[in-house]
C-alpha cells in the first residue's frame, strides 16, 4: 500500500531567493545525510527560457533496529546506514501570468527501489508580491520488498510506515535548511530584480550623493563664517601660507619693517 505525504509552507523571502536556495540548499547542517549531490545535466530551452536541471545525490539513510539484520544478509548495509543514490529532475521557468519565476522538481531514489521507492514532488511559487513563497511538497512511499506471502506484506507495511514517518521529520528538516540558506543570502547581499536589491541600490546612492556634497557644502561654510567672523589682520594671517614668498616679505616689509627677521638675513 502507498503512503502519501502532503504539506505546504510559506516562506517569507521573494521566489528569487527561494529558488536559488533550493540549489544550494547542501550542505547544510541540517542535511547531514548528504554525502553529495553532482549536476549532471542542465539545459535551457531557446524558446521558452525554461531551465531544465538534472542532479545526482548520495544519501545516508539511519536504518531501523528491527531490518538491520535481514538488510546486512542481503549486502545492503554500510556503516549502520543504508546509502542510495537519487535522482532529482527539475524545470524553472516565469509565469506568463505572474512574471515571477516558479520551479517544479521531481525526486526519487534510483537505488533499494525494491526494498523502499519514495518519489517527492516540490513546487515553489510565488504567494503574492512582498507575500514570500509557497513550497508544495508531496511524496509517495511504497516497498515492493519479498514476495506475496504474508509475511512480507507485514515487512512491507513497516517499510512504508517507518519511510513515511522518517520522511515527514526529514521535510521538515529540510524547511529549516532551506531558511538557513536563504539567511546566509540576505546576510551576503540582496538578489538582483529583488526589492530588497532595489532599497539598496537607493540608499547607497544616496549615501553617496551626500558624501559627495558634504566636503563642498562644509568647506564653504566654514570659509564663509571664517570671512565674516574673523578681522581682517587675522584673516591676512590665515592666509600668508598660500601668498609667494616674495610678497610676504614686501607685505612684511610695509607693515613692520624694523620687526622683519627675514629681511636681515
Amino acid at each position: 500500500m502507498v503512503r502519501v505525504f502532503k504539506h505546504t509552507h510559506r516562506y517569507e523571502d521573494a521566489p528569487q531567493t527561494a529558488l536559488l536556495a533550493f540549489y544550494l540548499r547542501y550542505p547544510n547542517p541540517f542535511a547531514a545525510h548528504v554525502l553529495s549531490c553532482d549536476v549532471i545535466s542542465r539545459e535551457i530551452d531557446p524558446s521558452t527560457g525554461t531551465i531544465s536541471t538534472q542532479r545526482l545525490i548520495l544519501k545516508k539513510g539511519i536504518v531501523p533496529r528491527w531490518a538491520r539484520t535481514w538488510l546486512e544478509n542481503f549486502g545492503m548495509m554500510g556503516g549502520g546506514g543504508l546509502e542510495a543514490w537519487v535522482l532529482e529532475e527539475s524545470e524553472v521557468w516565469v509565469d506568463p501570468l505572474t512574471g515571477e519565476l516558479r520551479l517544479k522538481s521531481m525526486t526519487r531514489n534510483i537505488s533499494h527501489k525494491k526494498l523502499m521507492h519514495v518519489a517527492e514532488g516540490t513546487e515553489l511559487e510565488s504567494a503574492g508580491r512582498g507575500s514570500g513563497t509557497y513550497q508544495y511538497t508531496t511524496a509517495l512511499i511504497s516497498s515492493n520488498f519479498g514476495s506475496d506471502s504474508r509475511l512480507s506484506s507485514f515487512a512491507r507495511g513497516r517499510i512504508e510506515n517507518w519511510g513515511a514517518a522518517r520522511f515527514e521529520s526529514n521535510a521538515e528538516r529540510a524547511r529549516q535548511g532551506m531558511s538557513l540558506i536563504m539567511s546566509k543570502l540576505r546576510a551576503y547581499q540582496p538578489l538582483p530584480n529583488t526589492q530588497e536589491a532595489e532599497e539598496t541600490d537607493w540608499s547607497r546612492q544616496a549615501s553617496q550623493e551626500q558624501k559627495d556634497r558634504r566636503p563642498h557644502s562644509f568647506y564653504a561654510q566654514r570659509s564663509f563664517s571664517r570671512s565674516r567672523a574673523a578681522p581682517a589682520s587675522n584673516r591676512d594671517d590665515e592666509w600668508q601660507e598660500y601668498r609667494p614668498a616674495a610678497e610676504r616679505r614686501r607685505a612684511g616689509s610695509q607693515r613692520d619693517p624694523e620687526g622683519d627677521t627675514s629681511l636681515a638675513q
